[in-house]
């Protein structure tokens, strides 16, 4: 008998098929360096035009930044509400990419979960962190939310990419090997595409947090 899959209890508005695709989960905290800034920037604009699915929150400004320039590109995009998608109110530039099926908004919460909380926001990472199958970390300030991803993220075999920077040293103290440096040649693109192929497909934690998130 096949078990049933939880993610499909998940509410969620657009392509369910996007869920199929190798997915990169992107964090950033919200102060975040501005030499990491431009790089970041410049990072997802390579990984958008070589049609990486990117999977997220996209809370932080820096986030919301690279939200905006995927939704005008091509490329597939996962967004994680930290509330429930039901009745919510979508943007005007979002619907082009809905029609086109490269825009998938999915969300473990129950229904009658509508308020962002900092419990809700953590919850929400943690699930991004288990949807994607290798996590880009563009900044972590130390001992935030971001941070504690991370952390939890290499405690359970999940392959991390960040930028080898002074500000981000502190990343590479949470794991041996599992934090991987992308190179300052060609923006990194090359090593987000050379360690989604090898991060394997995830997504096994997320569905059973889902299952659990949708009770509460």
């Amino acid at each position: 008998m096949v078990p049933p899959d939880p993610l499909a209890e998940c509410a969620a508005v657009g392509s369910r098929a996007l869920l199929g695709n190798v997915k990169l989960g992107l964090f950033c905290s919200i102060h975040c360096p501005g030499k990491l800034v431009v790089r970041t920037y410049e990072l997802v604009r390579g990984l958008r035009d070589a049609g990486v699915t990117l999977v997220g929150g996209f809370h932080s400004p820096m986030e919301q930044q690279c939200l905006r320039l995927v939704l005008r590109g091509g490329s597939p995009v996962i967004v994680c509400p930290a509330r429930s998608v039901k009745n919510m109110r979508l943007p005007a530039d979002w619907q082009a990419p809905l029609q086109a099926g490269r825009l998938l908004l999915i969300s473990p919460f129950a229904a009658n979960l509508r308020r962002i909380t900092r419990a809700t926001a953590m919850q929400r990472n943690e699930f991004v962190a288990d949807l994607a199958d290798v996590l880009l970390v563009a900044y972590a300030e130390p001992g935030s939310r971001t941070e504690r991803v991370c952390r939890a993220a290499v405690a359970h075999g999940k392959r991390v990419l960040t930028f080898r920077a002074p500000e981000n040293q502190h990343l590479f103290a949470h794991g041996s090997g599992a934090v991987q440096a992308l190179a300052d040649d060609d923006v990194g693109v090359a090593g987000v595409l050379s360690g989604l192929t090898y991060g394997g497909h995830g997504g096994a934690r997320a569905q059973a947090a889902s299952a659990t998130l949708s009770t509460r």
